[in-house]
């Protein structure tokens, strides 16, 4: 079961990225994540400069809230790291 969780996010990452085994998440796709959760009002942000400060947000106003198959690539993804990293040592 969990090598077709991993199979489902790869197939789901080509969205994200030309090659599925390099998927990658930008900062616009993880404030959209949060954005979307429906008790999350505000969230921070830390770009480096005024440039990815304004590619951010256009990305946040063209593409909105998570679609669900998004939202369920990047919750794969993230159990995806978590399982692979002795950094994360709790457990949702």
């Amino acid at each position: 079961m969990a090598i077709e969780k991993e199979e489902t996010a790869r197939k789901a990452a080509a969205r994200f990225s030309t090659d599925p085994h390099l998927a990658t998440m930008t900062a616009s796709d993880c404030y959209r994540f949060c954005l979307s959760n429906p008790h999350v009002d505000l969230v921070l942000t830390g770009p480096k400069n005024r440039r990815q400060l304004q590619e951010n947000l256009s990305n946040l106003r063209e593409k909105g809230p998570l679609s669900a198959e998004e939202n369920h690539w990047i919750r794969n993804f993230g159990q995806i790291v978590h399982r692979g990293s002795s950094r994360f040592s709790f457990r949702f």
